[in-house]
């Protein structure tokens, strides 16, 4: 099933961490508090993620994501959403509701690709 995982339920590589913790110029990797999502799943809403992100790429360096950049990803999954799958609509639904989280919290971030 295409979901976001918690720290306690991966185990390997390849794993994209979506990360809340540090500051806007460091992160804390592997956080409890992280989510993360496997390459399978980050390659079916690949198109919204570079649409919205200038600099994303799933190899890359880690992405520090700017809050305004963040609603607007928040909003092109949700309309990328009603028109995907039913798995990959309950994947779109809890990176709204992390991303969601990050916000309200005010707190930092990041991407860790692979």
């Amino acid at each position: 099933m295409t979901k976001l995982h918690q720290k306690t339920e991966i185990t390997g590589t390849c794993w994209i961490e979506f990360n809340i913790s540090g500051s806007s110029e460091k992160f804390e990797h592997w956080q409890s508090s992280s989510a993360y999502a496997s390459l399978d799943s980050m390659y079916e809403i690949l198109d919204v993620l570079v649409h919205c992100f200038e600099k994303f790429d799933l190899y890359g360096p880690p992405l520090f994501v700017e809050p305004q950049n963040t609603k607007v990803f928040i909003e092109a999954l949700d309309d990328f959403s009603k028109s995907a799958p039913s798995s990959t609509k309950a994947f779109a639904r809890d990176l709204i509701d992390f991303f969601s989280k990050s916000l309200t919290g005010g707190k930092p971030l990041w991407i860790l690709t692979v």
